[in-house]
């Protein structure tokens, strides 16, 4: 009994640690000043022992959240404390790591996008222009790593890339489609 007591304070501990005022914290280095939008600090990197029971907490939140505008907040601070991970990654010299990194923030993008084009009425004009600041964000940070590694690590960074370009391409469609 004792051990489910202290699980479950554990599990606790976990999610309440996952407040907006911990997400505020922004990178203390900009990949470039180009683009006005300050990616998070991503916490526990994948290369750390607890980072499963960080994954394990990011999946259980969403499972929480009903009101699209929040999940899509949710999927954005994820994609953006990934690309953020993916720089740390790279600059730490783990490139194997930063790229899978870099391909699972962008499939948190991609998730976002779905999310918006299923629910395009109840996202506002100024979440669509954030989403698009983020995306921007987002394709600098790579451009960056994509000069930075070698020649033969290029190639999945310029993928997790087009699928960064995509994804804003879709959204600007969906959002496209009401103006219509």
């Amino acid at each position: 009994m004792k051990f489910i007591t202290l699980l479950s304070l554990f599990f606790v501990t976990l999610f309440l640690a996952n407040t907006p005022s911990l997400y505020a914290q922004g990178s203390t280095e900009s990949a470039s000043p180009k683009v006005d939008y300050t990616l998070p600090y991503p916490g526990i990197l994948p290369d750390h022992p607890l980072y499963k029971l960080k994954v394990l907490r990011d999946k259980l939140i969403p499972l929480f959240i009903s009101a699209p505008q929040k999940k899509v907040e949710f999927y954005l601070l994820q994609t953006d404390k990934g690309i953020e991970a993916t720089r740390v990654l790279v600059k730490k010299g783990d490139i194997e790591l930063a790229k899978e990194t870099g391909l699972k923030a962008e499939n948190n993008y991609t998730i976002l996008s779905y999310i918006v084009k299923a629910n395009k009425l109840d996202i506002s004009d100024k979440e669509y222009a954030k989403l698009y600041l983020a995306a921007e964000k987002h394709q600098d940070v790579l451009r960056t790593i994509i000069s930075s590694v070698p020649k033969k690590d290029q190639k999945i960074f310029q993928t997790i890339l087009y699928f960064s370009e995509k994804n804003e391409k879709e959204i600007k469609n969906t959002q496209n489609s009401l103006i219509k």
